[in-house]
Order: structure tokens, then sequence, then C-alpha cells
């Protein structure tokens, strides 16, 4: 009660129940939980009149376990918030989100923050750390061969070096593969009533303005918003069309997935005769009023909600 009683405490307290987007998420919130509230609950082991069994209660070593697991998961969760957005440009930042994160996993990275922990700590999270650089190479590898849509995408953006990793080298002839990949997207958008002579003629002209076009964004600056830069640049209007199809791929299908999964509470086995129509606005709202974190726009939702539920039922009244 001494720390909820406090804003900091509360803000710890509430971010368990708001801060909670994925299932791993929430075991994270969790551990920073226990170990914050690592002497309150010692308190409460020690205290007679809550006849709490003393074989359940955590040690220093098992509390500063937790501890470190939540310092070294965190650049998980930054990187799992990045990809889940939907109205930004994701997948195209992905191949170095990829290496800053195997970087960010090195032996010694934490080093300096765990030095106070408990003894056999910092070796087991070291132990733990090249474990989670073994499985992301293993899951991200083919992001930097030729076949890779996240390159693509990169090769869409401003800026020097986007394809110099500290962890994964991207060879010549791999960018090579996947530029003949872009301009074969590329031809596979234009008219299928073009003969095969007019679309390779097509092809060389957009190899020629893509190659002009990469200049150009080596020179920009690559903190530029590339849905920004694009349109600035009325040169490369032959390539807008693919650069839009590569840059608005999401990076992540989760936001997706959580839409189909909620749908089951907006359409159940009670109420197999809803409209389609109703449904899809009905879900819309219900997500809606999920995503929000912030108080005074949930208010605001829900009021629209009565509003909308209010004229769908006067509506009927007066069919009837």
């Amino acid at each position: 009660m001494a720390k909820r009683s406090n804003e900091e405490g509360a803000r710890m307290i509430d971010s368990l129940i708001e801060d909670v987007v994925t299932r791993w998420d929430s075991e994270l919130t969790m551990l920073e939980r226990i170990y914050y509230f690592d002497k309150e609950i010692l308190a409460l082991f020690g205290d007679p009149s809550a006849a709490l069994p003393r074989e359940l209660a955590l040690n220093r070593f098992q509390f500063d376990h937790a501890y470190a697991m939540t310092k070294i998961l965190a650049p998980f969760r930054i990187f799992t918030k990045f990809v889940q957005q939907k109205e930004a440009v994701t997948l195209a930042y992905l191949p170095k989100l990829v290496d800053d994160l195997v970087s960010s996993m090195a032996p010694g990275s934490f080093a300096a923050v765990l030095e106070d922990c408990a003894e056999n700590v910092l070796a087991h999270m070291e132990t733990f750390q090249l474990r989670l650089i073994e499985s992301i190479r293993s899951r991200f590898g083919w992001m930097f061969d030729g076949r890779s849509l996240p390159l693509a995408a990169r090769m869409f953006l401003p800026g020097k070096n986007l394809f110099v990793f500290q962890n994964f080298e991207v060879t010549a002839d791999t960018l090579k593969i996947v530029r003949d990949n872009i301009l074969a997207d590329y031809v596979d958008l234009l008219s299928p009533d073009l003969s095969q002579e007019e679309k390779d003629i097509e092809k060389n002209f957009a190899g020629i303005v893509f190659d002009k076009c990469r200049l150009e964004l080596l020179k920009s600056d690559e903190s530029a918003n590339p849905l920004v830069w694009w349109p600035e640049h009325p040169n490369f209007t032959a390539l807008f069309e693919v650069a839009k199809m590569y840059l608005q791929i999401p990076a992540s299908s989760g936001e997706n997935e959580r839409s189909f999964s909620s749908a089951s509470f907006t359409l159940d086995p009670r109420r197999t005769r809803l409209d389609l129509d109703n449904f899809r606005k009905e879900h819309r709202i219900r997500r809606k009023l999920c995503a929000s974190g912030n108080p005074a726009e949930k208010l605001q939702v829900s009021n629209d909600i009565i509003k909308e539920f209010s004229r769908i039922v006067v509506g009927k009244k007066e069919e009837q």
C-alpha cells in the first residue's frame, strides 16, 4: 500500500493492466512488478498473520534473477512495440532492428546493471543471452538474403549505409538479386494488355529510374520520413506504385490476429443473426475502445457507442 499510494507506485501497478499488448509482454510486466515489490513481498511472507508457506517465498537470488530477466527482455519489448504499428513504415526498418537486437544481447552488455546482483546471476544471464542470439539468427537469418522483402522495402528508404549491419552480411550480389526482384514486381504491376516486348522496355526504363532514385536516396537525410520523401520527388513517379507497395507492407500480423481473436466477442454463438454491416461497425468500435489507452478517449468512444446504439434502436422503432 505504501508504494501504491505514491505517483510512481500507482503508475507501475496501473501498467500491469494497460501495458500487456502480447502474452509474453504480460509475463515481462509481471517480472517487473515482482522485483519492484520485492521488499513488500518479503515482509508479507514474514507476517505471521498472513500464514503464507515459507517454501513459496523467493530468496535474494530469485529476486535478482527476475530483475536480470527484465533488463535482458526489455529490448524485445521495444522491438515488438515498433513492429506492431499499423500506420507507420515498419518492414523496411526490420533488418536494422534485428541487427540492433542481436547487438544488445551480446555477453557483457548488461554487466554494469547486474554487477550488484547475487552470485552467478550474471553468468546465468549471459548463457541465456547466447541462446537468444542463436535463436534470433535462426529465426531472422532469411531477412538478409536476396529473397528478402524487408531488404527490398529498405531500398526505398532515404539515407546511407542502409545495408551495412554489425551482425549480418549483405553482399553486392544479394543487393543485385533484391533489385531484380523489385523490377520484376514493377512489371507485374503493369497492365496485362502490354506485350512482352513492351514490358521489357518498361522494365529497362524502370531500372534506369531506380538506379537514379537510389543515388538521390543516398544523398538524403536518413531521418527523413519516406512517406514524405517520395511525394516530394516527382522525378521518380514511375516507381511510386512499387514504392508504396513495399513501404505499406506491415512487419507483423499481430494487430490483424488480435482483431480476429476479438471478433469472437462481437460475433458469438448467441449472435449468429447479426447483420454483416452491423458486425463490422460494432467490431471497429470495440477495437478502437480496446486500443485506446487514454481514459478521456475511452470515455468519448463509449459515448459514441451509446449514441450509435440509440440511433439504431430509434431507427428500428420508426421502421416498426
